[in-house]
């Protein structure tokens, strides 16, 4: 019987050995895993986002007035509400991280009517992403952007182009993933900085001066986004 009872304990003991050696390993000894074997943070949710969809300017450019300077006589062209109606044209985007968030890049073109000027607005900025919240739940992130942009103003009437002008402007993208496929977003961009006001208008070196003002220093546009990746 103690025979027995020593054989039992050595079997015990060799068991507990084996377990310690299996959960703690020596210097030099540590074990490695593939990433593959675990999830990350990116495989359960993502923000990455290559998407096409349709941009909405409701109040486009928030022009007030368009004053034009000729020997000393000022001609005024303005509207009671805008000078511009609405907006509409594509947008893209483009996340260039893994996870959506970091660094990425927008552009939009659209087509902006008006009683009598019609203008195309293109536009191209850099942004970066920012998860509102926490980045595993959240469905809502930020973006600070900033960019360059041309306008083209052409007559209502007979579609005949006045002319362009480069434009920088800035401002903040706010975007809520639907879903995998769908994203809503809402632009808060300052007015256009026009490089060349007098071009725009094609008065360029016929007028003492050109300017044009603004009702707000902000803008308003919505975008319907559809991500194919």
């Amino acid at each position: 019987m103690r025979k027995l009872c020593t054989l039992a304990a050595l079997l015990l003991s060799c068991i507990v050995a084996t377990a310690q050696e299996n959960v703690f390993t020596a210097p030099g000894d540590i074990q490695t895993y593939e990433t593959s074997d675990f999830l990350t943070e990116d495989d359960v949710k993502t923000f990455k986002e290559y998407s096409i969809g349709i941009y909405f300017q409701p109040i486009p450019l928030f022009i007030n007035e368009i004053n034009i300077t000729q020997d000393g006589t000022t001609s005024t062209f303005a509207n009671d509400e805008n000078v511009f109606g609405v907006g509409i044209g594509l947008v893209v985007n483009a996340d260039f991280e893994k996870s959506g968030l970091g660094f990425g890049a927008i552009a939009y073109a659209s087509y902006v009517s008006g009683d009598e000027l019609n203008a195309i607005d293109s536009y191209f900025a850099f942004k970066y992403d920012f998860a509102l919240g926490d980045r595993l739940t959240t469905n809502f992130e930020l973006s600070p952007l900033v960019g360059l942009g041309n306008l083209v103003f052409e007559e209502a009437q007979d579609g005949l182009n006045l002319g362009n002008s480069l434009y920088v402007s800035g401002g903040l993208r706010l975007t809520w993933r639907l879903s995998n496929t769908i994203y809503l977003g809402a632009d808060a961009v300052s007015r256009p900085f026009v490089f060349n006001e007098e071009k725009l208008l094609g008065v360029e070196d016929e007028v003492d001066s050109a300017e044009i003002t603004y009702k707000s220093p902000i803008t308003l546009n919505v975008s319907l986004r559809f991500n194919f990746l």
